[in-house]
């Protein structure tokens, strides 16, 4: 094979992995922005759990002050936020992080089902409220029980921001997993426009 020939051949080599390359970047970076505009699908049993919860929210947002019980479940890798009408809320899973709120709510208390490890930068659904001003959770549903792992609003206050795990992936002081959510019964209640989450 003379020089011209070898020359020719480099060139169509470094040509193909040039080739290759630009194709797999394009390809990675249309698979990364299109999992942030479509941030893939939420488990049917996950969407079908928060639908009902939404339902019987709405309905209790329609008196001043009104309970009900609902069975609710979330799997992981997914994570319930309640937002109030204005701010970002804090979890206390792993370490102490603000989550900031997500555009979609807009101004108004919102819940969504989020990514747990990315939260609001990969939101799969979330739904707004008119007559509801804030969501909470009791210290019952937060410390006693470990459910919750949003931080206290403030402090002394009895009351905590919404941040319900499927499986907290942090580990406890006594160096285990926190348990995995599952299928609870969670008591909500309506006081004057604040959604409480409790346990009954």
């Amino acid at each position: 094979m003379n020089k011209k020939g070898i020359e020719l051949s480099l060139s169509t080599i470094l040509g193909l992995v040039l080739a290759i390359a630009i194709i797999g970047l394009t390809a990675y970076f249309f698979l990364k922005v299109g999992g942030i505009i479509f941030p893939g699908k939420l488990d049917q049993g996950t969407k079908a759990s928060f639908d009902r919860l939404i339902d019987e929210i709405e309905k209790i947002s329609k008196k001043e002050t009104d309970a009900t019980l609902v069975p609710y479940s979330i799997q992981s890798p997914y994570v319930l936020l309640g937002f109030d009408k204005t701010g970002n809320i804090m979890t206390t899973c792993k370490t102490e992080k603000i989550i900031s709120r997500p555009s979609t709510c807009l101004n108004k208390a919102c819940l969504c089902i989020c990514d747990q490890d990315k939260f609001t930068d990969k939101c799969f659904v979330c739904k707004t409220f008119e007559n509801i001003n804030s969501f909470s959770a009791s210290s019952k549903f937060t410390i006693k029980d470990k459910l919750n792992f949003g931080a206290e609003k403030s402090e002394g206050s009895g009351q905590y921001y919404l941040v319900v795990y499927g499986q907290c992936p942090a580990k406890s002081q006594a160096g285990y997993l926190y348990g995995k959510f599952g299928v609870r019964n969670l008591q909500i209640v309506n006081n004057r426009g604040e959604i409480i989450f409790n346990l009954p």
